[in-house]
């Protein structure tokens, strides 16, 4: 044990890493003077440095965890960049480059319009360009007044870059805080309404003695999205309160060694006015352990493991570059999970369990994984020789990306998790060519198998409800006989129906036995018999019945007009001549965004291969200039999904993810036998 002093050294500089880089003007060149700030975490405390002649900053002692790190310097607004640091991970070479200066301003008034003095602007976030969360309510110790309205109700803040977007927190003490996104710099006509909410008031009480504590910070987080959270500190008395609107929230507490075991959750009805809430802390220890390779004895960066205090999911974490990593916990019972280990094997037990004393730094065991086994497929043509940059797609486990042969046509195939279940299966073609082959790898210390690449085939059908009325945008998919009891079958290919009721999938593999699934929006399915498509061979399944099914919108047919998608970032782009050529539009949802461009430009030349471009679209308006893709923005089109548009302006397919090069080979040349 140690005593309480070292103790709280030793958890401050636990894996601490630094923080390092440079703040530019808008024309690169450097900013001297430009105070810098950094802030772990939101209950953490900010601290400030200068940047140096050549711009230059660096913050030691960085704890492990998120942070942001953000500057501000006379006639410039404030700039900055996220990072999210694991243990003993270095953040080095940030680059922050100011923009002028402009302001947002606006009014704060009650739900019932009456102006309100005396609100706060407690934080912002920028949110485009880049990405960080400024904490007004803590810079006033760094000379930075707070923000506050007039008696009319009015605030005006400065210190905004210009060509930015941002989110606003609002807070009063007689109200409930309101968040405001999508704010445009320069935006001087802002409306921010408060409605009282209902008034939390509790107690922040040291498990054990019962006493109250003090100066304890109090996180109260929404767990619905965009998850706001509230921040506030307990008295003297141990006491705090703060005002919220209804709904579910997630809170907890921390002092300087003391701390909640995990997130508790509140739920405010808004039936009352009032409601109690109270924390208990316990004494704070810190646990630390780390993830090794079986094989070498080296340690895993990047591994995710998560903390349970007490029962309560308490932290996330992610191992540094030497597999090393630490959580801060509170006494009693901790459990340490590990959930994800990418190209490893998950450990038989991935639960580690201890009891902790508070002020105690425990070693855990360390976790051994062992890597996952090595797979390949080769790649040949009808006569058995080698494809030289035939292309490979992992269908299970689901991987986004291809994956190209080498000159013998053999590809080493990289995967981040094993199949859940079954073998490893995969898609393998030839860009330009109407040529595919699906494969099936199973599990070993090593799994190599041959794919051999035939004419591909054509399916064809219509999907109808029991009337035999058709039903448009119903997904529709083949799976191997075998899966067709599966609540959640492997597709091999999916495409939805066009207005008609009809589909059309031009790249089927030959000789592979299948059904073809119909399934509509909730969740309604229909099958059709077994098939199997010879080589080159065009095959009709007939009526596909879904019985109580209900259609739903179609896109493939109909022609979106390019008014309807705005460029975002990325190589510049024409968006009428984009849909004036064959384009691969690729919808990402928020969760998977950063995936699919990286897939998409990975992806672009083959593409051009098949004739086409591609495009990423999201919803975000987050600019994404350096993407070595074009992004576009629209609410035109459903995400996730993909489109294929033709030189016509049509969609020619609907589908998810990367299509098959073969069926786009064959959509864009007219050889796709729809008519058959």
């Amino acid at each position: 044990m140690m005593n309480g002093l070292a103790f709280l050294m030793a958890l401050a500089s636990a894996g601490a890493s630094i923080v390092s880089g440079t703040v530019t003007s808008p024309n690169g060149g450097p900013v001297p003077g430009a105070q810098v700030f950094i802030e772990p975490g939101l209950d953490g405390a900010v601290q400030s440095t200068r940047a140096g002649t050549d711009g230059s900053f660096r913050f030691d002692d960085v704890p492990p965890g998120p942070c942001g790190v953000f500057a501000i310097a006379e006639g410039f607004g404030f700039g900055g960049e996220h990072a999210n640091l694991a243990i003993e991970e270095n953040a080095t070479g940030l680059a922050i480059r100011l923009a002028p200066e402009t302001t947002v301003a606006g009014r704060v008034t009650s739900a019932e319009g009456d102006a309100l003095e005396g609100a706060v602007i407690t934080r912002i976030a920028l949110t485009a360009p880049t990405t960080v969360g400024i904490p007004l309510s803590k810079l006033e110790a760094f000379g930075h007044p707070v923000v506050r309205t007039n008696a009319e109700g009015r605030f005006e803040l400065r210190g905004v870059p210009e060509g930015s977007t941002l989110a606003l927190k609002v807070g009063h003490a007689s109200y409930a805080q309101e968040g405001v996104n999508g704010v445009a710099a320069g935006d001087h006509n802002l409306h921010v309404q408060l409605y009282r909410g209902v008034l939390i008031e509790g107690e922040v009480i040291a498990r054990g003695s019962g006493n109250p504590v003090a100066n304890a910070t109090v996180l109260v987080r929404n767990a619905q999205p965009p998850h706001d959270t509230s921040v506030t500190t307990s008295s003297a008395r141990g006491v705090f309160s703060m005002r919220l609107k209804p709904g579910v929230y997630l809170y907890r507490a921390g002092g300087s060694d003391l701390q909640s075991p995990g997130w508790e959750k509140l739920r405010v009805t808004g039936e009352t006015s009032q409601q109690k809430a109270n924390l208990v802390v316990a004494g704070r220890a810190r646990v630390t352990g780390a993830v090794k390779d079986a094989v070498s004895g080296r340690g895993i960066g990047g591994v995710r493991l998560t903390l349970y205090a007490n029962g309560t999911r308490a932290a996330v974490q992610y191992t540094g570059p030497n597999g090393e990593y630490a959580f801060s916990a509170a006494e009693g019972e901790c459990t340490i999970k590990l959930e994800a280990a990418p190209g490893y094997t998950p450990p038989r037990d991935p639960v580690v369990r201890v009891q902790i004393a508070g002020g105690e730094d425990k070693l855990l065991p360390e976790f051994w994984l062992a890597p996952l086994p090595k797979y390949a497929v080769t790649v040949v043509d009808g006569n058995g020789q080698g494809v030289s940059g035939a292309y490979v797609q992992l269908l299970r486990p689901a991987q986004l990306g291809w994956h190209q042969a080498d000159a013998s046509g053999q590809v080493p195939l990289h995967l981040s998790v094993l199949p859940s279940a079954g073998n490893v299966i995969g898609w393998a073609e030839e860009a330009g060519s109407a040529r595919g082959a699906l494969f099936s790898l199973g599990s070993g210390e090593k799994a190599t198998g041959i794919a051999q690449l035939l004419d591909l085939g054509h399916l064809n059908g219509t999907v109808v409800d029991e009337r035999g009325k058709a039903l448009a945008g119903v997904l529709v998919g083949g799976v191997f006989p075998g899966e067709t009891e599966s609540d959640d079958p492997l597709l091999l290919w999916q495409c939805r129906t066009d207005k008609d009721g009809g589909f059309h999938w031009p790249a089927a593999a030959p000789q592979v036995p299948m059904r073809v699934l119909a399934r509509d929006a909730k969740g309604q399915t229909g099958w059709s018999g077994t098939v199997t498509v010879d080589m080159g061979q065009a095959v009709s399944v007939g009526n596909i019945v879904v019985t109580g099914g209900s259609g739903g919108e179609a896109y493939a047919g109909t022609k979106p007009s390019h008014k309807d998608f705005i460029y975002q970032g990325g190589p510049e782009a024409d968006v009428r001549a984009l849909f004036d050529a064959p384009v691969l539009l690729l919808g990402a949802d928020a969760a998977s965004e950063a995936n699919v461009i990286e897939a998409a430009a990975a992806a672009a030349p083959a593409l051009a291969k098949a004739g086409c471009k591609v495009a990423v679209v999201v919803r975000s308006e987050r600019k994404a200039d350096g993407a070595a893709v074009t992004i576009l923005r629209s609410s035109a089109m459903p995400l996730p999904s993909s489109w294929l548009v033709g030189a016509d302006g049509r969609v020619v397919l609907d589908t998810a993810g990367l299509p098959p090069l073969a069926a786009l080979h064959a959509l864009l040349t007219g050889n796709d036998h729809a008519d058959q």
